[in-house]
């Protein structure tokens, strides 16, 4: 383990270099002054390299390296999403984003819809997931392409085919979601404005607990405005669904609104825990068919006048 404050120490030792090196020189600070990023930032990538990658897993996990080193922050860099030819566009929903499950997967389905133009939206679990440095140092890889939204805290269930939200007070809800805030806005760098619901259940503590917290956009099951249209499995037949069954529903969702929201799971993609190749090539082809219907990209924070 490299021990926390372990990447400052390095940075201190640069410094204080550099400054030994102008003085032994006679160079003047003010000469010195341009070369100091440069130069501290050369010293950290060969100490990151030397001491391998152990030492830049902790750096990009720990939280005050992440908070208070910019220089060390992975680029962010933000596509063009997809502009709609047909004046409709998909919210590609992507739920259950978390630690130590499915990450290759997570990982290829948001690669391709970035690749597609499409900027999903994740519905991101957060207990631990920093703990699983390399996933959360990919999240925030893309984190200027993506929304990330709030999905519970834990995503336990109570009891049985129940969500974690379904039957918590105010109270209890209010404590799970202040947590969860701050995981995803600390991930995030902005404020999360979108809570999908684990299961897309929720007491009626839970939405007062919600709406406390001036969360903007709740995307659940029913008829609401931000209420999934259609989905890639389907929960009430216990059945995946190939990507003309998940169009087709999108299509019926834009005879009524511009806009279909899509949900989608990691989970939906693998057989016994592993990427599956053939239900795989559903999603590519539910990506191709997007494409071909002139369909934009969109996400919950790019709705005007959301409420």
């Amino acid at each position: 383990m490299i021990p926390t404050g372990g990447l400052s120490v390095i940075i201190h030792l640069a410094i204080n270099g550099i400054a030994a090196l102008g003085r032994l020189f006679g160079l003047r600070r003010r000469a010195m002054r341009g070369m100091h990023p440069i130069l501290i930032l050369s010293i950290v990538v060969v100490a990151i390299l030397s001491g391998g990658t152990s030492l830049l897993a902790h750096a990009l996990a720990n939280e005050n390296n992440l908070d208070h080193l910019a220089f060390m922050t992975i680029p962010c860099v933000a596509i063009e999403q997809k502009e709609s030819s047909s004046g409709k566009h998909v919210i590609l929903r992507i739920d259950d984003i978390q630690a130590y499950a499915w990450s290759d997967i997570q990982q290829k389905m948001i690669n391709d819809a970035l690749s597609y133009g499409y900027s999903p939206v994740l519905g991101v679990i957060p207990l631990n997931l920093r703990d699983d440095a390399a996933m959360y140092s990919y999240l925030r890889s893309v984190r200027c392409s993506v929304e990330f939204a709030l999905h519970g805290w834990d995503n336990k269930e109570p009891v049985p085919g129940r969500g974690e939200f379904s039957e918590l007070s105010e109270k209890e809800a209010s404590e799970k979601l202040a947590k969860g805030v701050t995981e995803i806005n600390r991930l995030a760098r902005r404020d999360v404005i979108t809570f999908i619901p684990p299961n897309n259940e929720m007491s009626p503590g839970a939405l007062k607990a919600a709406e406390n917290i001036e969360i903007e956009i709740i995307s659940s099951q029913g008829y609401g405005k931000y209420d999934y249209d259609a989905e890639t499995f389907d929960f009430v037949i216990d059945e995946f669904l190939p990507a003309q069954e998940t169009m087709n529903r999108c299509d019926a969702a834009f005879d009524e609104s511009d806009m279909c929201i899509i949900m989608l799971h990691p989970q939906d993609y693998a057989s016994e825990g592993k990427l599956d190749p053939v239900k795989y090539a559903e999603y590519t082809a539910l990506l191709d068919m997007l494409v071909a219907g002139g369909y934009g990209s969109l996400r919950f924070m790019d709705i005007d006048g959301k409420k």
